[in-house]
């Protein structure tokens, strides 16, 4: 598990059906759905990501779309998901695809998506070795810039438009981006928010803290995947901290 300054963790996990998130022979592969506005995703994987549902692009396997059983549900806008690729190769799951997508939501937004698809299967050609383990280091720096809804589903596992008996995907939807940092000055400076949020008068309470998250997505030794939620320490701040604080 990760530290974060002032969390420590708490074992809970934000599901009643823990078996539906776990990784194994049956998980075929685990994608991952970020979606946004238009320039707001990881830049190198947009350019090189092939349009999904085109024929010349090489993926033919994973989830049909079909809503499966959510295991994950929305996570409020608070969750991280820094070091989650890491979490995956630890448990022998590489970035073997990404694909891009335009939709239009019911609501009739456009929403930007990539989907990293994410599998057991070794990248057996240099360049796309190489090119999978840039992208998914783009997307982990993506990942430290901001927190997150999340939701996730287990799914049926199509091959060539058919289902595999026994087989699932594992769906992450990743959306609703609440950026952790902003530009002042020119310097990019942490997002600075009430320790306590704010009374019903609209009043701060607390002291003036870092935007950080309430929940990380991970995935824990015996290869489940989850949200893991972080419980606030109590900070201790001298007199002087606790009345700058007060008048800023």
């Amino acid at each position: 598990m990760r530290d974060f300054p002032a969390f420590t963790w708490k074992e809970t996990i934000m599901t009643d059906e823990h078996a539906l998130g776990q990784l194994g022979p049956n998980v075929n592969v685990l994608q991952l759905n970020l979606r946004g506005k238009a320039g707001s995703l990881p830049t190198q994987a947009w350019h090189h990501a092939p349009w999904l549902g085109d024929k010349n692009a090489a993926h033919e396997h994973g989830s049909s779309g079909v809503t499966g059983k959510l295991f994950i549900t929305e996570s409020e806008r608070a969750t991280s998901f820094v070091g989650f690729t890491d979490a995956l190769e630890r448990q022998g799951y590489t970035l073997v695809h990404v694909g891009k997508r335009v939709v239009n939501t019911e609501e009739g937004q456009t929403q930007y998506v990539l989907r990293y698809t994410f599998g057991p299967i070794p990248r057996e050609e240099k360049h796309l070795r190489r090119l999978g383990e840039e992208l998914s280091r783009e997307l982990e720096a993506y990942a430290a810039e901001a927190l997150w809804n999340v939701q996730a589903f287990r799914n049926p596992y199509y091959r060539e438009g058919h289902e595999v008996e026994g087989q699932r995907v594992i769906t992450l939807d990743i959306n609703a981006r609440k950026p952790t940092l902003e530009l002042k000055d020119g310097k990019l400076e942490p997002v600075m928010v009430w320790s306590g949020g704010r009374n019903k008068m609209g009043k701060g309470v607390g002291v003036k803290v870092p935007l950080a998250p309430k929940s990380f997505l991970d995935v824990n030794e015996e290869g489940e995947v989850a949200i893991y939620v972080t419980e606030l320490v109590d900070i201790e701040i001298t007199d002087e901290e606790a009345t700058l604080a007060a008048t800023s």
